[in-house]
Formats: structure tokens, C-alpha cells, sequence
């Protein structure tokens, strides 16, 4: 080990690989998908500890490392969400103008700050991204730039701590020999990649074909909708709750009725789990599981943290036939963040952002209507809870244009289980604290 910022020199400028970051924080926490509030603890902890020490970095996202994450819409919204906190809610400076390590805008930049040295990740979510990050390295140890790897970090009063790779003159030569193949590996990743998030559609059930064009389309259309509707601005996560349920449920009526005349809907056109295509919701249990998440996202706002965390740890994982509409909804998720970055004439408050999403507490509220609620238990949300919520399905209701989709109430319209059991050691039941019903009214 050996000290990264040695007397905190204050020249000492250095640089963070923000995909690295996310990529680290997101495989060495225990973290647990879909509640974003734990992720962004960790991020946090991981750089107040260089602001603290007085620290001069910047963190950059490369554009083309946003389409190595095609194939994963919740992480692609995730990062996008890391993204728009770090600008809006922190001091960071931050990057996002450059292609990649090898575009000529990034050159400039390395020769006008030229920084002491690099934290990157060697390795990636999948190979093509590896290889990604391993040119990346190349470049900048050809550059002079040290690298540190952001595992390992450690730290304690005075100085941060890490396993660091200086630049030598082998790394010089390696590159100039093999800068041709490098550009050329890097090209065919970028192309690669571009292509598959240019593509018209994908299928999520046999025939249910998702058309990414006609999504963001529904989304522009909706954001202006929502803004006349709100003119004096909202949180961030009624913004995007409303309208990936508007628009997701829009689309899914539209990807149903097209599907009317196929005979059989299990008709595999995609290397999907085989599992994932045995039903796919009917529109009124996708507007079951909206009208839950408007519920998460009210009790996001409204309840503090020490009563949400008095909520039982759920064994149980969404239903594989759910997967598709879900990863649906994080796809929306993604292109209404995105599209929000063009927009300066909205007052949305990105506070919330850290908060976006919690699928522990969406999967405590769906284990209630299947389980409890037929049991007798009375969940008083209070009167404050309800109009939030009644307020917020309207919206959607309205930004939709479908009435036939219901009210508020009841939640849960339908009986198809959302929720399995997950395969657990002997006696590794539902461990939860005793659910007691709670009231929340206005001052």
C-alpha cells in the first residue's frame, strides 16, 4: 500500500473514472437492488473522504461508456441518476462533454490539468466494458498519469491509502506499438454499442415488441403535458413516477392489442429466460403494480427514515413474468432523466434524487395486498398519505388518457401473485419486525 495523496499537496490534482466509481460501489457494497438510498451513502462516504482532505479532483463520465449499459436498464438508470445528483447536489465538478479516452477533446484536457494520477477500475460489468476500461488505463499511463485502483482504498486521519501503478517507459512503448489495434478495438466497442441503443425495438413477451423511438417520443409529449400540468415545478420523483407509468402503461395497452392476433404469445424472439415469457401481465395487473409504486413513491416523500426502516426483510423477488414490464419502467426511467437535462425552463427540485426508487418498500406494499391484507391487517395510511397518492395516480390517470385503468382504490385490483418465495437455507423464512399500522397526518 502506498499513499495516494502523500501530504496533500494542494497541486496535486487527480481524476475519477465516474463509471469506475459506479461499477465499484455498485459490486463491493451490499447492495440492494432497486433501493438507491444505500448506493448513494456509499458514494458519498467514498468522496467526502477526499473533500475532506482537501483533495482537488474531478469526476468524468465518458459518453460511450452510457451504451455499454444498453442491456441493463437499471443500472443505465442508476448511472444516469449518479449523473444528475453529483451536478445538482454536490459541489463535485464533473465531466460529461468527452466521447471517450481516445477522442481528441480529451487530449486537450489531459495536456490543459495534466493530473497527478487516475482512480479506474480494471474490470467491468461485462468483457467488452473491461476491455473498455483497460484501454482507458493504457492511455493514461502512456500519458504519465499514475493509476489507482478503487478497491483497496483505504484511509485514516491524515492520508488515503491504495494500490497505485506508476507510469514507466514499457507503457509508453506498448502503446505506441499498439495504438492502432487500441483506436481500432475501441471503435468497434463504440460502434458496437451505439448501434444496439439506436435500435427501433425489443421484444418482452414472444410478440410484445417495445419501440424505443415511439418511448421517447410518448415521454417529450408527457414532459410537456406534466409541465403545463405542474407549471410551478415538483419533485423528481413524482416527475419521473408519473410519467414512466403513464407512458409505460400507454405503450403496454398499445404492445397488447397488436399482440391480439397472435395465437401464441411464447414465441421465443429474444435470448430471454424462458421463464420470463410464460404470461405477461394483463394492463389492469400492470396498473396494479403502478398504483403500488405511486404508494412507494408518496411514502418516499412523506415518511422519515426511522420508520421505513422498521419495514420486514423480504425473502420474496418479483415474479419472473414481471421482469420485462419492470425492466420496462427503468427504461423509461432512463430516457426521462435524460430528457429532463435538456429542459431549464421547469423548476424540478432533484433533491430526491438519491431517493428515486425503493423496491424493498414497492415489494413491502405488494406483500401486503397478496398476504396480509386478506389476514386483516389494517394499513391506516391517514388522510395526508391518501391524498398524495390520489393526487399522483390522477396524474398518471391523466397523462395516460386511459380512464378504464381505475381509481386509487381498491390498490390492488387483481389476484395474480407478484411476488415468489426465493429458494433459502432451512429456516431462512420472512424475517420481519412486527408490522404495526401507522398514521401520518398534515401539521
Amino acid at each position: 500500500m502506498v499513499s495516494l495523496l502523500k501530504d496533500f499537496v494542494e497541486s496535486e490534482f487527480f481524476l475519477i473514472d465516474g463509471d469506475s466509481l459506479f461499477i465499484t460501489c455498485v459490486s463491493n457494497v451490499n447492495f440492494k437492488k432497486g433501493q438507491t438510498l444505500h448506493f448513494f451513502y456509499i458514494v458519498e462516504q467514498f468522496l467526502h473522504d477526499f473533500i475532506q482532505k482537501e483533495a482537488k479532483f474531478v469526476i468524468v463520465f465518458f459518453k460511450d461508456a452510457e451504451n455499454m449499459y444498453f442491456s441493463y436498464p437499471e443500472l443505465q438508470a442508476l448511472r444516469m441518476i449518479l449523473i444528475q445528483h453529483l451536478e445538482h447536489n454536490t459541489d463535485v465538478t464533473i465531466h460529461t462533454e468527452f466521447s471517450n479516452c481516445l477522442s481528441p477533446e480529451w487530449e486537450i484536457f489531459l495536456q490543459q490539468c495534466y493530473p497527478y494520477f487516475l482512480i479506474v477500475s480494471e474490470r467491468g460489468i461485462t468483457p467488452c466494458q473491461t476491455d473498455f476500461l483497460n484501454i482507458f488505463i493504457i492511455h493514461a499511463l502512456q500519458k504519465k498519469i499514475s493509476i489507482v485502483q478503487p478497491s483497496g482504498i483505504e484511509s485514516d486521519v491524515l492520508r488515503i491509502y491504495g494500490y497505485c501503478a506508476s507510469s514507466c517507459y514499457s507503457h509508453r512503448l506498448f502503446f505506441e506499438m499498439h495504438e492502432k489495434q487500441l483506436r481500432h478495438a475501441l471503435h468497434a466497442y463504440v460502434i458496437e454499442y451505439f448501434q444496439k441503443s439506436q435500435g427501433t425495438g425489443i421484444f418482452l413477451y414472444g410478440h410484445l415488441k417495445l419501440n424505443l423511438g415511439d418511448m421517447q417520443k410518448e415521454i417529450h409529449q408527457t414532459l410537456s403535458l406534466l409541465q403545463n400540468l405542474w407549471p410551478e415545478g415538483a419533485d423528481i420523483r413524482s416527475v419521473v413516477c408519473s410519467i414512466s407509468c403513464s407512458v409505460t402503461l400507454k405503450l403496454y395497452k398499445k404492445m397488447l392489442h397488436k399482440a391480439e392476433d397472435c395465437e401464441n404469445l411464447n414465441i421465443c424472439t429474444e435470448n430471454h429466460n424462458t421463464q420470463d415469457l410464460k404470461k405477461p401481465p394483463t394492463l389492469k395487473e400492470a396498473a396494479d403494480l403502478c398504483r403500488m409504486l405511486c404508494l412507494t413513491v408518496v411514502l418516499l416523500q412523506r415518511l422519515p427514515l426511522f420508520q421505513r426502516t422498521k419495514s420486514r426483510i423480504i425473502t420474496h423477488v418479483w415474479d419472473s413474468t414481471l421482469s420485462p414490464f419492470l425492466r420496462t419502467l427503468k427504461k423509461c426511467e432512463f430516457f426521462i432523466l435524460k430528457q429532463l437535462e435538456a429542459r431549464n425552463n421547469w423548476n424540478v427540485n432533484f433533491t430526491g434524487l438519491p431517493d428515486l426508487t425503493d423496491n424493498i418498500l414497492w415489494k413491502n406494499i405488494a406483500y401486503y395486498y397478496e398476504i396480509e391484507y386478506s389476514r386483516g391487517l389494517n394499513l391506516e395510511l391517514g388522510d395526508t398519505l391518501m391524498q398524495e397518492c390520489l393526487k399522483l395516480w390522477n396524474t398518471v390517470l391523466l397523462l395516460s388518457g386511459d380512464g378504464d385503468l381505475g381509481g386509487l382504490i381498491p390498490l390492488r385490483t387483481t389476484s395474480r401473485p407478484f411476488l415468489t418465495q426465493k429458494q433459502t437455507s432451512p429456516g431462512g423464512a420472512d424475517n420481519f419486525l412486527k408490522l404495526t399500522p401507522f398514521r401520518i397526518e398534515s401539521d
